[in-house]
């Protein structure tokens, strides 16, 4: 433990300003402009925004999704946003470079909201569904899912639905990306403040969070929610709760190693005698210091941060085990005022899995214990197994394994900057301890972009301390250099995020036609799509079944026949994200649910029901 302490706390405290080589220099000749022109340059982006909406052509998706679609309209709302923040950065004003990063969110992450009429993902649509479900039963439902076991999130927006007099959530979906981003950005500032200082590098933090975030778990979700309690705790704890990096070789440490005498004085005093380490020990025991803020503001960040925690175990099943993993590292960093945080969240975990989510463990225990250990099998489902599909899927999928490197490079390059210049490594501990999930859970084959989230607000703090170097050295080059690297950030991100799009996006017609079709299905009937991307279990989670639970179904393209049969609904939906699903992951010829449903119909098991534009109902007419 010592070593690691050694390791983690190898110098002074971050500085209270601006680092010397922060992104702060005066402005150069060509970025003397008007106040008011990245207002202008921001209000324009916005502006070409509804021109994008009204001539995308999102029938012509391939495999490259919203990307290869995406109109020049589109592309130059991006050029713009990026071009006002960093003409603004110049100055800089905080109102000013808050509205444009807001800008900047919905010309980048927001992009799929404004030219999509639905929200994307059938998952968002589920999770709608299990609002529907706790308003129908006026409490949290048993025996539909076990995520009803962390029922916070849902029932927040229950409460919601009910007190606006909502009967459906469909535009709150759609927009919720752009609102969680937001916050999340809102978040990630305040800790790159706390962490870096001064007044534009935090900014710059922020954008390249927004840029870097390819990672699309900010829809209508627990973990989305979740996230943005845990930037909360974050910020409180590397902000007010921060304590002073003292230690027993503070005092006689000058900031940085100048010359060659104060490397060999630095040397000399590092903590390798007998003695030296047992003053490190008992210096570790007894606490940090008390950081230097007022009590009162202390007393009330601490107790904001405890109801966080609290709130956030009902709420997502692995955040807690991230949150803790980071809190941890900065309780044994000593850099965490308030360490009973650590103690609040531990409990607040138990007695949450035991009382909270007592119905999971006793039927499910082993859905969640049985790849403990399996980090081959996490990796595999989280990345092998998702490199498939065609070109333009191929494309984008190793563009963000390919980003994921970038971002981390950047960061690594930073954080060698700082231990050049002796100052301490707990944001990189910080961003890389979330990798321990992976001992825990496959999650589904997510557990690898959870990792990359948690881990994200840092990889941007020690992205921007490596931006701050390459300033410091190439002052005349740095903004323009900056700027083009950021368009190409956001132009990335939209293609990466809009990438499965083909299959992945939502029609509102798709919405209402397996919206009706829940409605009049029966009470105990069953309602499947061909496919695993369509917008089911929107309502009626309680009395109709809309899970195919068929072995090795998933994905039910592989073989969708026989998936069909092995547990054949009373009605089946098939959509056009199916067709597009099979074209482009499973290699199938275009048209070949239209082939399935000749197959169904002539074989006397399903007749045509409805027809609604490219959506078609089957309804049972025989047991196959």
């Amino acid at each position: 433990m010592t070593r690691l302490i050694s390791l983690v706390e190898r110098a002074r405290p971050e500085p209270d300003g601006a680092a010397p080589d922060d992104v702060e220099g005066g402005a150069p000749t060509w970025h003397r402009l008007r106040p008011w022109t990245p207002l202008a340059l921001a209000a324009l982006a916005v502006a070409l925004l509804p021109l994008a909406a009204v001539t995308v052509d999102l029938d012509a998706m391939g495999g490259l999704g919203l990307g290869g679609v995406l109109p020049v309209w589109g592309w130059a709302s991006i050029v713009l946003a990026v071009a006002a923040c960093v003409l603004e950065i110049a100055r800089p004003r905080p109102v000013a470079l808050a509205l444009l990063t807001g800008v900047l969110i919905l010309c980048t992450t927001g992009m799929p909201s404004v030219v999509e009429p639905a929200a994307r993902l059938g998952i968002t649509w589920l999770h709608a569904g299990f609002v529907d479900a706790i308003t129908r039963a006026g409490g949290v439902p048993r025996g539909i899912d076990s995520r009803l076991s962390w029922p916070g999130f849902f029932a927040q927006w229950a409460w919601i639905q009910d007190a606006a007099g909502m009967r459906q959530l469909d535009t709150v979906l759609r927009w919720a990306p752009i609102a969680i981003v937001g916050a999340w950005a809102a978040g990630v500032f305040q800790i790159a403040r706390g962490l870096l200082g001064g007044t534009r590098a935090p900014w710059v933090a922020t954008w390249l969070f927004c840029g870097e975030n390819w990672i699309e778990q900010d829809y209508f979700s627990p973990q989305a929610t979740a996230m943005i309690l845990v930037l909360a705790v974050l910020a409180a704890a590397v902000g007010p709760l921060a304590a002073p990096a003292t230690g027993p070789r503070r005092a006689a440490e000058p900031r940085y190693a100048s010359t060659e005498a104060d490397t060999v004085e630095l040397a000399a005093v590092r903590p390798y005698r007998v003695g030296a380490l047992i003053d490190r020990v008992r210096w570790w025991l007894s606490g940090p210091s008390r950081p230097d803020t007022d009590r009162l503001d202390v007393l009330i960040q601490w107790g904001g941060s405890a109801v966080c925690l609290a709130a956030l175990v009902a709420a997502h099943q692995l955040t807690p085990f991230a949150i803790g993993a980071q809190l941890l590292v900065l309780v044994v960093a000593r850099r965490l005022w308030g360490r009973h945080l650590l103690l609040v969240l531990v409990l607040a975990v138990t007695t949450w899995f035991v009382l909270g989510a007592a119905e999971f463990w006793v039927n499910q225990l082993g859905l969640a214990t049985s790849s403990v250990g399996q980090v081959g099998s996490s990796i595999s489902g989280g990345l092998g197994d998702r490199l498939v599909g065609d070109v333009g899927q191929l494309v984008g999928k190793f563009g963000r394994v390919a980003l994921a490197g970038a971002t981390w490079g950047l960061a690594l390059l930073g954080a060698w900057w700082r231990w050049r210049q002796r100052r301490e490594l707990v944001v990189l501990a910080l961003a890389a301890v979330p990798v321990t999930i992976v001992l825990l859970q496959s999650y589904g084959g997510e557990v690898l972009l959870r990792i990359l989230l948690y881990g994200l607000p840092f990889l941007a703090v020690l992205g921007t301390e490596a931006l701050r170097v390459l300033h410091r050295r190439w002052t005349s080059v740095a903004l323009p250099v900056f700027a083009a690297g950021m368009v190409l950030l956001c132009a990335a991100v939209v293609v990466l995020r809009g990438g499965n799009d083909v299959y992945l996006s939502v029609r509102p017609h798709d919405v209402q036609v397996v919206r009706e079709t829940i409605e009049a299905a029966p009470a105990g009937t069953s309602v499947y799509t061909l496919g695993d991307h369509a917008p089911l279990g929107i309502e009626r989670l309680a009395d109709v079944n809309q899970f195919n639970t068929a072995a090795d179904c998933q994905p039910i393209i592989d073989d969708p026949i026989r998936c069909v049969l092995a547990n054949p609904p009373e009605y089946l939906v098939v959509l056009r994200q199916g067709d597009a699903e099979g074209v482009v992951l499973g290699g199938r010829s275009p048209g070949w649910t239209r082939q399935a449903i000749a197959e169904f119909v002539a074989e006397g098991w399903y007749r045509i029901q409805r027809v609604e534009g490219d959506a078609v109902v089957l309804e049972r007419t025989r047991n196959p």
